[in-house]
């Protein structure tokens, strides 16, 4: 102090290390109070919670993306069709040039196997696409268990949110926003951008200020 002596206390800051390494990069401050930015985030995740609690988890896991695994099924059940179809044309097409080689029938050996050539090659392109089609579907299955475990999580910590410590509060915003913006102004203007669960449930970004 200024009259020689020492006195000792605490401050708990956030600092924008950019601002420190690379001042003309960044324009704003170098150190920011911690409490009053906790607060303000804090009470937009209460909120973000506490609106997410009241919407049907059906719901949820729908806007959330799994009803891509009801599409993958039909694209995938077509394109089985499509195979199974272009299979039976070059067995019948097999059948009948081996009939012809062995006189049983009176086709045209050399259309017999043209016609061949070409639903061998619908055959292959059929096969391709179902297999492509059954590694989209394995993966938006996988997609919708993860999604489904994803909602369950939310809800849970929206019903234990406002009781929970500290710590755990935080590991809760640091599973759900991607990252949080600060500007100082009179006081801090705040953007928090949500992860993508979050965007798809209530819109890209919620602005704050503290």
């Amino acid at each position: 102090m200024a009259d020689g002596t020492e006195k000792v206390y605490d401050r708990h800051l956030y600092r924008c290390y950019r601002r420190i390494s690379s001042p003309l990069t960044c324009e704003g401050p170098s150190a920011y109070e911690m409490d009053p930015i906790n607060e303000a985030v804090e009470v937009a995740m209460r909120d973000y919670l506490n609106r997410i609690s009241i919407i049907p988890r059906e719901d949820l896991i729908a806007l959330a993306g799994i009803r891509e695994v009801k599409v993958a099924e039909v694209n995938y059940k077509q394109a089985v069709s499509e195979f199974n179809d272009a299979q039976r044309q070059v067995d019948a097409l097999e059948a009948e040039a081996l009939k012809a080689l062995t006189g049983e029938n009176q086709l045209d050996l050399g259309v017999v196997n043209s016609m061949l050539l070409k639903q061998k090659a619908r055959l292959d392109a059929a096969s391709k696409k179902k297999e492509e089609a059954k590694v989209l579907l394995e993966m938006e299955k996988n997609n919708k268990k993860a999604n489904e475990v994803q909602v369950d999580e939310i809800l849970s910590w929206a019903s234990r949110f406002d009781d929970a410590s500290y710590e755990a509060k935080h590991l809760v915003i640091a599973q759900l926003v991607d990252r949080i913006e600060i500007r100082k102004n009179d006081g801090y203007d705040i953007t928090i951008h949500w992860r993508m669960t979050a965007e798809q449930f209530l819109g890209r970004k919620t602005e704050v200020s503290a």
